[in-house]
């Protein structure tokens, strides 16, 4: 019959059982002992034949100081009775077998779940008043030989637990002897320790060394903080410096780490360059190269490259073969006219003038006809 763990009740009946009663004196103790307990529903009825899940759990000195816990799988008899060896479950916290059932009080509580979906119900815990002898006694029996051993002038006798030690030397002798400012005075064991060291001692830093006059010196740690700059050493690239007063540190023109290796992230070559040259992109070396301004000094060398040009100009554009007008055929005295499509020498005789009131033309000379009166 399914019974609501909720409901459910032990009885108690005989609560322990030792597992072996009686037993021989030299068997050896078994490691557990018996529990049974008849398992009845709410209305005292026998709950015969009932699968069930008991949780043992075993408490050291006080309620709560769970040493020891298992499980065990049951199944009541006809009388709703079940017996189990605890310490032979499922252990679940802690070793039965270490348990030392000789070192205080012990506190047996049981758990009892019928019903899977409702859990353990807590029976509540019972003091052990008896331990189980078999286990204590196999403990004593195994009990470990405890054995002193004297050093130097000292003596042991006895047995465990009651040992008698001796001082089998008390009239030695014991010095003192002092070192440095330090005087020692007196014998054992009333000595008088004193310095012959005056308060006058002093403090001095050097470097990062804290010394004490006639002590020890400590190295003070590393770190921010405030100070007096003793000395200023100019590094790579630097020059100048000093230990006292102003100091100044220079640039090293001369430097390499003040010239320039790239700009905007592009090689300069190291080409040495002529007076006047600039900085010039060549795309064929990927590089900043010396090159002549266009815009001014003894003006542009286009090197090996040449200007394209035609019959009306002579010249390639290099500083060898300026460019020039080429002649194309002009005699002396003609001038260039453009005769609809292009500039070609002609004779300036196409041009015909006529004079106005006064003035006469003839030829090449030009007459005033007009008012003649130089007055």
């Amino acid at each position: 019959m399914s019974v609501n763990a909720t409901n459910c009740k032990c009885t108690f009946v005989l609560a322990l059982l030792l597992a072996v009663l009686p037993f021989e004196l030299h068997a050896q103790a078994p490691e557990s002992f018996s529990y049974q307990a008849v398992i009845r529903d709410g209305s005292g009825q026998i709950l015969a034949n009932q699968p069930a899940e008991v949780r043992i759990v075993l408490h050291s000195g006080t309620i709560g100081n769970v040493v020891y816990q298992e499980n065990h799988t049951i199944t009541t008899s006809q009388f709703g009775l079940f017996t189990l060896e605890i310490g032979r479950g499922i252990p679940q916290i802690g070793s039965f077998n270490s348990l030392n059932w000789g070192s205080g009080s012990y506190f047996l509580q049981v758990e009892v779940e019928t019903d899977s979906s409702v859990g353990y119900i807590n029976l509540g815990a019972t003091q052990l008043l008896s331990v189980p002898y078999a286990l204590y006694a196999k403990e004593a029996g195994s009990a470990p030989s405890v054995v002193y051993t004297g050093g130097t002038a000292i003596e042991v006798t006895g047995t465990y637990p009651n040992f008698t030690i001796n001082n089998i030397a008390p009239d030695q002798t014991v010095t003192l002897t002092g070192t440095g400012a330090t005087q020692v005075s007196g014998v054992y064991p009333n000595f008088n320790i004193s310095s012959t060291d005056s308060d006058n001692q002093t403090l001095s830093i050097s470097g990062s060394n804290l010394s004490i006059s006639g002590g020890n010196t400590v190295t003070l740690p590393s770190g921010g903080g405030s100070g007096t700059i003793t000395g200023v050493t100019a590094g790579t690239g630097l020059s100048g410096g000093g230990t006292t007063g102003n100091v100044t540190l220079n640039a090293q023109s001369t430097s390499p780490i003040w010239n320039a290796g790239q700009v905007q992230g592009r090689t300069v070559a190291s080409t040495t360059p002529a007076s006047g040259q600039v900085l010039k992109w060549n795309t064929n070396t990927q590089q900043w190269e010396p090159a002549n301004d266009i815009g001014g000094g003894s003006g542009d060398n286009w090197g090996t490259q040449v200007v394209q040009s035609n019959a009306s100009l002579d010249g390639d554009g290099t500083a060898g073969s300026p460019l020039v007008i080429a002649q194309q055929g002009a005699s002396a005295g003609q001038l260039l006219k453009w005769n609809g499509t292009a500039w070609v020498p002609a004779a300036d005789n196409n041009t015909t003038y006529s004079g106005g009131t006064g003035i006469q033309i003839s030829g090449t000379t030009i007459i005033n006809t007009g008012d003649t009166n130089p007055n």
